[in-house]
């Protein structure tokens, strides 16, 4: 709890519904002094809308409005399938179309929209960055290159010796119990074809998403800053240095005039 009184800031829950038809929740929260920028925050697997609190200090205070939806699975979402991104990015293009109705609502005629995502909401937020023309930038923390990659890491550092056996009936599971295509989500190939600036942050002691993965993410496009925070773990780099964290979003922010 970096900012502690954050946990306690008045906020407003918004709703609405997903293409698989569940009931989605999110929180919205506005700035004192609201300059007609939204962003959304996409959250990580298991971590639903409250850790991602940490990260307002970020934006508030510059009068960016933040919205941190729980996606399907999370929080006060419908519980079901999680598809790290392949359904979910597209849930999260939805909410910004939320967005555009507050912005129109607040009477801003030319909103600015951005996207950051920690862990799987990171692959999210590169995923939607691809697609979404509506959105000016992308901040992507600890993101993994593929669905592919990380089930196959996964499998490597637990059962190293059910590799050829486990990952394909891994995928025919998710692709049984929930439609998505894992080889669909691609995140790498997204982050390769962003036209938009964006920050990939790194712990540099990640051993859940590799910090290899980061980096090339952060190699794949001429448009990407890359920022490593040494001695971090998996989602952990704000904790860390909080100092350099800000300081590093700070003058990205400021670069995309926000």
């Amino acid at each position: 709890m970096l900012e502690p009184d954050y946990y306690h800031l008045e906020n407003e829950e918004l709703y609405l519904q997903s293409e698989r038809g569940y009931r989605l929740c999110a929180h919205y929260y506005r700035a004192k002094k609201p300059k007609g920028v939204y962003v959304l925050f996409n959250h990580g697997h298991t971590y639903p809308y409250i850790s991602a609190i940490k990260y307002l200090p970020l934006f508030l205070p510059r009068g960016i409005n933040v919205i941190i939806p729980d996606h399907v699975g999370h929080g006060r979402s419908d519980d079901g399938f999680v598809t790290f991104g392949f359904y979910e990015h597209r849930d999260s293009m939805a909410w910004i179309g939320k967005l555009q109705e507050i912005a129109k609502a607040d009477g801003v005629e030319h909103p600015v929209f951005g996207v950051m995502g920690e862990s799987m909401g990171a692959a999210i937020s590169l995923l939607m960055a691809a697609k979404d023309s509506r959105l000016s930038f992308c901040i992507a923390d600890c993101g993994y290159t593929s669905w592919n990659e990380i089930i196959r890491h996964q499998i490597i550092t637990a059962y190293p010796r059910l590799l050829v056996l486990a990952l394909p009936l891994a995928r025919a599971f998710i692709r049984i119990a929930s439609g998505a295509r894992v080889k669909d989500v691609n995140i790498l190939q997204a982050a390769q074809s962003l036209q938009i600036p964006a920050l990939i942050i790194h712990g540099g002691a990640d051993q859940k998403v590799p910090t290899e993965m980061g980096r090339q993410l952060a190699q794949s496009n001429k448009l990407f800053r890359y920022e490593e925070i040494p001695g971090a773990t998996h989602a952990n780099s704000i904790a860390v240095d909080y100092p350099r964290y800000k300081k590093v979003t700070d003058e990205f922010l400021t670069q995309m005039g926000v």
